[in-house]
């Protein structure tokens, strides 16, 4: 598959139009985080045993779609731990979560995102690369995260939420406004 390349200089403009660093800005700090998010993955699997280069550049699509479960399990970890606090994710026994959840169950609640053969699939995967543990099989079988997974997870939210958290200072200038807010508000409600 070919690599996309990226942009990396905005397109030329005669009067230093603040939308277009924005809208530039965003655009090139997304690419880069999906690149973190799959160094954070191969971290993972190579602490799990694998290879080191699991998941490449071409592989973004899948991973995007690997994130959306993998952060599903990590919502229902959360919800009795704090995935956040590295000495208790170090400490797990096995280094794996109690059960977090059938395949039923993960099936049914992620219906509205994929199909159950791709639920299944995913899974599959995740478990081929040592990011999660099945045990048992069929709908009732269980799964649980592993502690790498739960870190690559944890250190992607903490980076996102930094680089994003530098696009502030363009932001305000368009985004503080109540007109802003309010042709958000008015466009959302007539396309529901």
């Amino acid at each position: 598959m070919a690599r996309k390349t990226q942009a990396k200089v905005a397109p030329a403009t005669s009067s230093g139009d603040g939308a277009l660093k924005l809208v530039h800005s965003v655009r090139e700090l997304t690419e880069g985080q999906f690149d973190y998010w799959l160094r954070c993955l191969n971290r993972a699997v190579v602490l799990r045993g694998g290879e080191a280069d699991a998941f490449r550049p071409g592989d973004r699509q899948m991973t995007i779609s690997y994130w959306y479960i993998l952060m599903y399990l990590l919502e229902l970890y959360a919800a009795d731990r704090n995935p956040f606090d590295v000495d208790d994710v170090e400490k797990l026994v096995d280094g794996v979560t109690d059960e977090l959840a059938s395949m039923q169950k993960l099936s049914r609640d992620l219906r509205n995102r994929f199909k159950l053969e791709t639920v299944r699939r995913y899974v599959g995967d995740l478990k081929r690369f040592g990011l999660i543990v099945q045990d048992g099989r069929g709908p009732l079988s269980t799964i649980r995260l592993t502690a790498p997974a739960i870190r690559a997870l944890v250190y992607t939210i903490r980076h996102w939420v930094v680089e994003f958290g530098k696009l502030n200072p363009l932001l305000q200038g368009f985004f503080k406004s109540t007109k802003a807010t309010a042709d958000a508000v008015a466009w959302l409600e007539t396309s529901a």
